[in-house]
């Protein structure tokens, strides 16, 4: 679609930058796997902003591999990320991906995981939550037959859903 890793994690920085003072805010990047910018959520004062978007330049990855540091839960691939996310008990989740989630195999190798079981996941996480947590897609060469069923599933949490 024209949309380069490089563009998503400047596309990322401009939204920290954007935000105020009170606002709460974590990333996560991942892949099976996945990275945390810090464990909690951190206001957005200017040198957590400044912080952010470091951590940014210096650990994003642009080449889709998880790092060798990168926390693998027992569960990998997007319900780890989400579960992760929902730790933190956050008012609204942004998922920036192509919508194809992977997820490691105990016997090796991988397969998919299919938007309906991210749905009973994320909607388990949700009952789990002392709040009601929005959730978003922006997407990126987002497969058309998974466009739909991201659509719904961000729909069911008053979320968004935006390709790039």
């Amino acid at each position: 679609s024209g949309i380069s890793i490089h563009q998503l994690r400047k596309e990322a920085a401009e939204l920290i930058q954007g935000l105020n003072a009170n606002t709460l805010f974590g990333l996560i990047q991942f892949s099976r796997s996945y990275d945390l910018f810090e464990d909690y959520l951190v206001t957005g004062t200017q040198s957590n902003k400044e912080a952010g978007v470091t951590w940014l330049d210096k650990e994003f990855r642009t080449d889709g591999k998880s790092g060798r540091n990168w926390i693998r839960s027992e569960v990998n691939g997007i319900q780890s990320v989400i579960k992760a996310a929902f730790a933190w008990q956050p008012d609204v989740i942004f998922i920036i991906s192509d919508g194809d989630f992977q997820r490691t195999k105990s016997s090796g190798g991988s397969e998919n995981v299919s938007l309906e079981e991210l749905s009973r996941d994320i909607h388990r996480f949700q009952e789990q939550s002392e709040k009601d947590t929005r959730i978003h897609f922006v997407g990126f060469q987002v497969k058309p037959q998974h466009k739909a069923e991201l659509m719904n599933l961000v729909g069911k949490y008053n979320g968004q859903y935006r390709e790039l």
